[in-house]
């Protein structure tokens, strides 16, 4: 796994960890238009755990992610690096 994943999941985590209400909730729960950690089951080449960063459904489009299952909001940003 290359540097920059490890660092991702690595500030994920620090963000779950800091945010007490961080749970998974099912995709039909999400509110439309608005960007969200999504998550689901992946199957192939072998069973492991997906998450991105996206819209679970759009009121104006009238679409809803494919894979998705669950969601919760996004961690709060680092402070910046002045």
């Amino acid at each position: 796994m290359g540097e920059y994943k490890k660092g991702f999941e690595a500030g994920l985590a620090a963000g779950r960890a800091a945010d007490g209400a961080a749970e998974w909730r099912p995709i039909e729960t999400a509110p439309p238009d608005e960007l969200l950690l999504l998550g689901w089951w992946q199957k192939w080449p072998e069973l492991h755990w997906e998450e991105t960063v996206a819209l679970a459904r759009s009121m104006r489009g009238g679409w809803r992610h494919g894979c998705a299952t669950h969601w919760q909001k996004r961690p709060p940003p680092p402070p910046p690096n002045y």
